[in-house]
């Protein structure tokens, strides 16, 4: 939507089209701002087959991978639901598994985009603005976002198919959400530092325990060559005792025989 407003919109799904995190920048030619935009798998996802459901554990991962090239200051954090999913309690526990690792201070840089609200004139969204103040799963994180709640949409697809003539006002109100959305991007908002945050002490145990667990790998590996050594000294040992158990069957044979030794 930012990048290309009338791109061709697609079918909807009930999961997230992003599967892994994508870094992009893009330059704001009036203003000459870069802006470096990481797309996130979705924090608010549901799926009906589990091994699609995305879990908490690639987000924080995602922020890990910004943390190793050295993305560590957010200046906006944007929070992305659809009109047409909502918001649930799994919504609201993700949000403050986020807020634990991330620190309340990321608060100040948090804001949430509805999505899919094209077709929502101001009075539509003004009552979205109420239901959400007034929702039980939204009221304990209502005050989180600090920078706001904002809206969004692309062209319906259902429209672009069926019904082409009436995307001019989708269109109109797309650009309109579009205009705000990067003018809240250009907003001057003291960053948010990562490293600060208690995700960046978690990654570094993880580092740290990581580097204990190669160094035990190497012991068990080191202690596993020891015991196959030990394993063919006893093979060669038994060998050797065979073959002299052998040798003496042999010499009391020929001695049976009236054989002898020297």
């Amino acid at each position: 939507m930012l990048t290309d407003p009338t791109a061709e919109p697609i079918a909807l799904t009930l999961k997230s089209e992003t599967k892994d995190a994508d870094f992009s920048s893009f330059l704001v030619d009036d203003s000459r701002i870069v802006l470096n935009i990481i797309d996130t798998p979705g924090l608010f996802e549901t799926n009906t087959e589990e091994q699609q459901i995305r879990d908490n554990d690639t987000i924080i991962s995602t922020i890990q991978r910004c943390v190793n090239r050295e993305l560590t200051k957010f200046h906006l954090i944007c929070f992305c639901v659809s009109v047409i999913a909502g918001i649930n309690k799994e919504d609201v526990a993700s949000l403050k598994l986020f807020k634990e690792y991330l620190g309340e201070q990321v608060s100040s840089n948090s804001c949430l985009i509805i999505t899919r609200c094209e077709l929502k004139d101001e009075e539509e969204r003004a009552k979205i603005r109420k239901e959400l103040e007034e929702d039980t799963h939204f009221k304990p994180i209502a005050g989180f976002f600090s920078q706001g709640v904002h809206f969004s949409g692309s062209l319906d697809y259902d429209a672009y198919k069926s019904s082409p003539l009436t995307l001019e006002d989708q269109f109109d109100t797309i650009m309109q959400d579009r205009a705000q959305l990067i003018q809240l991007l250009l907003t001057d908002i003291k960053p948010f530092n990562v490293s600060n945050s208690l995700i960046s002490d978690l990654f570094q145990w993880q580092l740290l325990l990581a580097r204990k667990q190669e160094e035990i790998d190497l012991l068990q590996t080191d202690k596993n060559s020891y015991i196959n050594d030990i394993e063919l000294m006893k093979n060669k040992k038994q060998e050797q005792e065979l073959v002299i158990k052998k040798l003496k069957l042999e010499a009391r044979k020929q001695n049976g025989n009236g054989c002898t030794i020297s």
